[in-house]
């Protein structure tokens, strides 16, 4: 998969892509995100998730 074919997903369905097949590397605290790191298919990919809210960026 190439950073262009994985762009032109909608946002949910990036998130599901990552949560079903990605591989969890690390986290981390930015702001008012949690910032997660993945591999997924050769990519690197990083999931921003607002604190108090079910949000994903």
């Amino acid at each position: 998969m190439t950073t262009e074919d994985f762009s032109s997903y909608k946002l949910d369905q990036k998130y599901a892509l990552l949560k079903k097949y990605g591989q969890f590397i690390a986290s981390r605290r930015h702001s008012e995100y949690f910032v997660y790191l993945f591999t997924f298919h050769g990519l690197y990919v990083e999931m921003w998730k607002s604190f108090g809210l079910n949000q994903v960026r």
